[in-house]
């Protein structure tokens, strides 16, 4: 019986009503239905139930439907997943709907056809793509780079095969990857209201990997650009370079370019409190010792908690293994990536005390404070002194996929075992909230390094990062 009304009522919805000139056609939506309802209810066929069905992924189909449709089958016992804005290509400034397209691009940061040139295209198919799709994108010629949100790809195809690519049943629409989608947000701004200056800037330029990267680099000394830095990282190369300012636009309009951002120059930032971590605090005041409370010590005791068997990969201007207030002595690992030098301003030592020191000494009189102590005293690091002017771990680069693959490929000093979470108390920002929310390729690197922290051994070897506040 409920399944005879819904489908008397789903036709229903989609009546424009009486004679006379038709009303504005319902609000459709876009999303998943599962195929099949709830068990013990009645199944209703889905053509006869939604707008429309644009592919039926086993489990679930792909449907246009109206509010009504929607609460129909969720009434029916059926599962239903709205998508978000599903015809938005997010790019952020220039994020645009399909099929439309993008609209207000600078002219000279439009794309312009060169004849027989391999580019990269903004492949949008009808809804999640399947192994299927994917597959036969990559048969028609298409090589696949990289998602963008809603069902779309970022994909390098030759000139004479991008209309085998665009005629797959599953592809909605395609089109070029702008000059214009290349440039960070703080390089399109200045590009905009045409300060970019004069003077070098140090940029990352992202070369694709299956380009002719060395004929990039070329172009870009032809350029007069000094080229810093080379790195392999995913589906490009990221090469610091420094160049005019005035000459990013030519950067972007390279076909072996995939994206050009500023160089981000990490600074050193802050670290928390123990005793606020872990909620020991009453009235605003960490628990005091003195009066009898329980202390860190105490808090790590009750759980087994010390940290042994962690291994912190220390990014930052160094740690001492000799540590002369002997909070960290023995337990960091030196060899990695060259001593921690003399000339830093003890960032580094202090907040691998804040992570991993032990403290025997006695506490602070009047509250039993010990400042010295860590949130897990008998962790293990190595020293990563990237930040070190006088170390030589990648002085003046902060290579951040090398700095990875050496924290998962270097053990502790003590426990043996080899790093799972890295520090990193720097960042780039400076409190502009816009470039606090910013998502560039090193945000991207430290996206795929969670998974995968050594591309060059086989299988994923994981890593937790872990930042300052700021």
């Amino acid at each position: 019986m409920r399944a005879t009304f819904l489908l008397a009522v789903l036709p229903a919805a989609l009546a424009t009503g009486a004679s006379g000139p038709p009303g504005p056609l319902p609000f459709l939506k876009f999303g998943l239905v599962t195929n099949q309802p709830a068990a013990g209810r009645a199944r209703v066929p889905l053509d006869q139930a939604v707008v429309q069905v644009r592919h039926n992924y086993g489990r679930f189909s792909l449907v246009r439907l109206t509010d009504a449709q929607e609460s129909a089958l969720r009434e029916a016992g059926y599962e239903v997943r709205i998508f978000e804005n599903p015809d938005r290509i997010g790019l952020g400034r220039h994020s645009f709907i399909v099929p439309e397209g993008p609209t207000g691009l600078p002219l000279d940061l439009t794309w312009r056809e060169t004849r027989g040139e391999t580019d990269a295209y903004l492949v949008r198919l009808i809804g999640p793509a399947t192994d299927e799709w994917l597959s036969q994108i990559r048969s028609a010629g298409g090589e696949i780079l990289t998602p963008i949100p809603s069902f779309a790809y970022l994909v390098r195809v030759p000139a004479n095969r991008r209309p085998a690519v665009a005629s797959l049943a599953f592809v909605e629409w395609m089109g070029p990857y702008h000059p214009a989608f290349k440039l960070s947000d703080e390089l399109a701004q200045q590009h905009e209201r045409g300060s970019l200056p004069e003077t070098a800037l140090k940029l990352s330029v992202l070369i694709y990997r299956s380009a002719d990267v060395e004929a990039a680099l070329n172009k870009i000394r032809a350029l007069r650009g000094e080229i810093l830095n080379r790195s392999p990282f995913d589906f490009y190369d990221v090469v610091t370079v420094n160049l005019s300012g005035r000459l990013v636009p030519d950067l972007a309009r390279l076909s072996e370019v995939y994206a050009v951002e500023v160089a981000p120059e990490p600074r050193l930032e802050d670290e928390s409190s123990t005793q606020i971590l872990v909620g020991q605090v009453s009235g605003g005041i960490p628990f005091r010792p003195v009066l009898g409370e329980p202390n860190y010590t105490d808090w790590l005791a009750a759980r087994s908690l010390d940290g042994s068997n962690v291994t912190i990969g220390y990014v930052d201007e160094g740690v001492l293994n000799t540590d002369p207030t002997g909070h960290l002595s023995g337990r960091v690992n030196e060899t990695a990536c060259g001593t921690a030098g003399l000339a830093g301003t003890g960032h580094g030592h202090f907040g691998a005390s804040n992570a991993g020191g032990a403290c025997p000494h006695t506490g602070e009189s009047g509250t039993g404070f010990r400042f010295g102590l860590g949130v897990a005293p008998s962790v293990n690091f190595i020293n990563l002194p990237s930040l070190n002017a006088c170390g030589n771990c990648f002085t003046n680069i902060s290579d951040s996929s090398a700095l990875a693959r050496l924290t998962v490929t270097s053990n502790g000093p003590v426990n043996g075992v080899p790093g799972t979470v890295q520090n990193n108390s720097w960042g780039s920002g400076s409190g502009d909230n816009a470039e606090d929310v910013s998502y560039g390729s090193l945000e991207r690197t430290y996206d795929l390094l969670s998974r995968d922290a050594n591309s060059m051994a086989a299988g994923n070897q994981p890593l937790i990062t872990c930042f300052s506040a700021g």
